[in-house]
């Protein structure tokens, strides 16, 4: 009788507890997000339920809405709170959040600035904490099922798609300091994004991020001109279409968190397996001004942030280049097969020169069946040919851009 007596005297105060913290819960998390955006963002949620015995709260059908973005999430479950920490040094350390489900859509207008609507960042949040708190820790943020959608207006054409997508992140600290995260694992079962600037989609099967491992996979990626090769000149007034696509490629020794502050692109190998590269130029618009085209190392040095890649292999290559007058019938056709190029020092820092070397086979012309092999090599901003190029016609190759 006892033991039931004191276990219905905790259960009692239990719900007691519940009843009221519940509420102000609620009300402080809903006050925190509107004061970490600016009045920007509201919270609204179905149920909040705090969980003593675990020591942390779980909410059902969230939403995060503004003017352009509606964020929902099916469930979000918090565990592991410190409390006497809480208490004691009034830092609140969470041992994990799981996301369930979450939703981005996001609606740009042709007025809409880089700074309208922005959700909370770590600074606007520490700011919104910083009277109660001194500083939020978080173990581990887990993300299951998630989807991103970013589209102009009402449209129904996207301009960006992440579809199904997990991620787990690792000590998240909002505090004075700001920091990044010291881990971040990230798969996305595909992607798409639309070219505002040029009519042309890039689109990628899984992407797999681990910073830890200093790893990023990409599998299946494709750049897309929206248009085939018979209409997109006259459709676009466009001279070049290009096309682009690869099985796959994978950096290794990348160092995610110098990209993610913005200090540079760094590491130290990049295998690209199947990459496919097919240029047509169409000559049946009016012609414009000669463009002389940069070749790789220079093109480095418009990049406007470091980059310092130690090692590139490319195998099993293709280039297709296709040209075309207004009094052809048909296009002339240029082919490299079985590509295969290392490239070493690709690097826009100091003076340290890249150097590169390039196999394949030349297919169109008169070549014969088997193609003609070609090897190039490149250094110190000069390159030079070994091979027999394949009698073709591609009148004025050397005056249009």
């Amino acid at each position: 009788m006892a033991t039931v007596a004191i276990l219905s005297l905790l259960g009692l105060t239990g719900i007691v507890l519940r009843s009221k913290l519940e509420p102000l819960v609620r009300s402080s998390l809903i006050t925190m997000v509107s004061e970490s955006s600016d009045g920007a963002f509201e919270l609204r949620l179905s149920r909040l339920r705090i969980h003593l015995l675990r020591g942390g709260f779980s909410m059902d059908d969230v939403s995060l809405i503004s003017d352009s973005t509606r964020i929902e999430v099916k469930r979000i479950d918090v565990r592991r709170i410190q409390v006497i920490r809480f208490l004691r040094k009034r830092v609140l350390d969470i041992g994990l959040i799981r996301f369930d489900t979450p939703t981005v859509d996001h609606r740009m207008s042709a007025e809409e600035s880089e700074t309208d609507s922005l959700p909370p960042t770590m600074t606007r949040l520490y700011h919104a904490i910083r009277p109660v708190l001194s500083s939020i820790r978080i173990h581990t943020i887990q993300v299951s099922g998630g989807m991103i959608s970013v589209r102009y207006g009402d449209s129904r054409a996207g301009l960006a798609r992440i579809d199904s997508f997990n991620a787990t992140i690792r000590m998240v600290t909002i505090d004075s300091t700001a920091t990044l995260p010291t881990e971040i694992d990230l798969t996305i079962a595909s992607a798409e994004w639309t070219l505002d600037s040029a009519p042309n989609r890039i689109r990628s099967g899984h992407i797999d991020v681990s910073t830890s491992a200093q790893r990023l996979r990409v599998n299946g990626l494709k750049w897309v001109p929206l248009g085939d090769y018979e209409t997109f000149a006259m459709s676009y007034r466009r001279h070049n279409r290009v096309a682009f696509a690869l099985n796959s490629l994978e950096l290794s020794g990348w160092k995610a968190d110098a990209f993610i502050r913005g200090e540079g692109f760094f590491a130290s190998s990049m295998s690209i397996i199947s990459p496919s590269l097919e240029v047509a130029h169409d000559k049946r618009l009016p012609p414009k001004p000669f463009r002389v085209r940069k070749l790789i190392h220079l093109m480095l040095n418009d990049i406007p942030m470091p980059v310092d890649i130690r090692h590139v292999d490319i195998s099993d290559g293709l280039i297709v280049y296709r040209h075309r007058h207004a009094d052809d019938r048909i296009p002339a056709v240029l082919r490299f097969d079985g590509l295969v190029a290392s490239l070493d020092h690709v690097t826009n820092i100091g003076s340290e020169a890249m150097t590169m070397h390039t196999e394949t086979r030349v297919m169109g012309g008169r070549t014969p069946d088997g193609g003609c092999p070609v090897r190039t090599e490149f250094s110190h901003g000069s390159a030079s040919c070994d091979g027999e190029l394949p009698s073709i016609q591609l009148r004025g190759i050397q005056s249009g851009s």
